[in-house]
């Protein structure tokens, strides 16, 4: 482990690829962590700004992989203008 885990706090928005992403995302939701998680971002008011292309391409894809007919979440997310599904 890095002798300082938390070099990000003061830095400039950092480009981090979507495999990276999805690999921590899966990390804790592999050790059921998510819950917690959620709750720290939310303390935090955390937030993850990303492009609208990205938007667009996320959007797609659940759409092209019917994602969004089996989950109400993503439903939610594909209708709406920043894909923000409705908070529980």
């Amino acid at each position: 482990m890095s002798k300082n885990p938390f070099p990000a706090e003061d830095a400039a928005p950092l480009q981090i690829d979507a495999q990276t992403v999805f690999a921590v995302v899966k990390a804790i939701i592999g050790m059921g962590k998510e819950d917690e998680f959620v709750a720290a971002c939310n303390k935090a008011k955390a937030t993850i700004a990303v492009e609208a292309a990205v938007v667009t391409l996320v959007k797609k894809y659940m759409i092209k992989t019917k994602i969004h007919t089996f989950s109400l979440e993503a439903r939610a997310a594909v209708e709406s203008e920043r894909c923000t599904p409705p908070r529980q």
